[in-house]
């Protein structure tokens, strides 16, 4: 339990299953139903974003590439 509420806990993927976390007890963990609820709001959002995520984490890749090569 990671939440700290002891009362009608749900089974949540520590790494959602989407990004790569695997259906096992080792990426599980038990969050109470608040908690899986805005999680799971949260990983959506980033879920539906992740096209933006990633163009702009390659900006700033190539950004720091270049500024590294003018050295």
């Amino acid at each position: 339990m990671r939440c700290g509420h002891g009362r009608l806990l749900q089974f949540d993927h520590i790494v959602p299953v989407f990004m790569g976390g695997g259906p096992n007890a080792e990426n599980g963990q038990l969050l109470c139903k608040l908690c899986h609820g805005l999680k799971s709001q949260y990983e959506q959002a980033v879920r539906d974003n992740e096209a933006d995520a990633n163009r702009l984490a390659r900006c700033i890749d190539a950004f720091w590439v270049h500024t590294f090569e003018r050295k």
